[in-house]
């Protein structure tokens, strides 16, 4: 049975509870973004691409996309890694919990968002 990319965003929920450490909320942000980068990048085909700009790629799809609810992931996905990028490499980024549960929130959104295209919500 595949792996199942939302668990990757309740996770990031609950490193963010209480009062998280930097690292917590640091790794929330990370987990949020792979989760929903995964799960876009399986509903494109593209689970087995391990090429550099995957990424990108990914992420430009969907931006490029006419149907308006892949439109709207392609940009939450694209804010969505810049944060995970402060968060994963830059040693002066402070996220904060509120930040974070930005960040966790963008990821639930683009389920959402998936919901919604699966339900034939969204053209």
């Amino acid at each position: 049975m595949p792996f199942v990319w939302r668990e990757y965003v309740n996770l990031a929920e609950t490193l963010n509870l209480g009062a998280p450490t930097q690292e917590q909320m640091r790794s929330a942000i990370s987990r949020a973004y792979y989760g929903a980068f995964c799960e876009c990048r399986n509903r494109k085909g593209l689970s087995m691409d391990r090429k550099n700009d995957i990424h990108n790629r990914v992420i430009n799809l969907y931006k490029e996309s006419e149907n308006r609810c892949e439109f709207s992931i392609g940009n939450f996905l694209d804010s969505l890694r810049k944060n995970r990028n402060l968060a994963d490499y830059d040693g002066f980024f402070s996220p904060t919990q509120p930040s974070t549960n930005i960040e966790i929130n963008r990821a639930k959104s683009i389920f959402n968002l998936f919901d919604d295209i699966d339900n034939g919500d969204c053209d």
